[in-house]
């Protein structure tokens, strides 16, 4: 009986898969400090990137399923 690979959780929980197969991610300096950015500046940090070629490649060996 073959095991099963693990998902790491902590990195399902920071990136998703979109349907197409791109992984995104959330966008730092978005959690605390936000009083002096303008309204524009914060509407920004709801948007998800997309994460760059190098990270990917990473990221998917700790989502085997996903």
């Amino acid at each position: 009986m073959k095991t099963k690979m693990k998902t790491k959780k902590i990195v399902a929980k920071r990136f998703k898969v979109t349907s197409t197969g791109k992984l995104m991610r959330g966008k730092q300096n978005a959690r605390h400090l936000r009083s002096h950015k303008s309204k524009r500046q914060l509407r920004k940090y709801n948007v998800r990137a997309q994460v760059s070629k190098g990270l990917e490649q990473t990221v998917r060996i700790f989502l085997p399923y996903g």
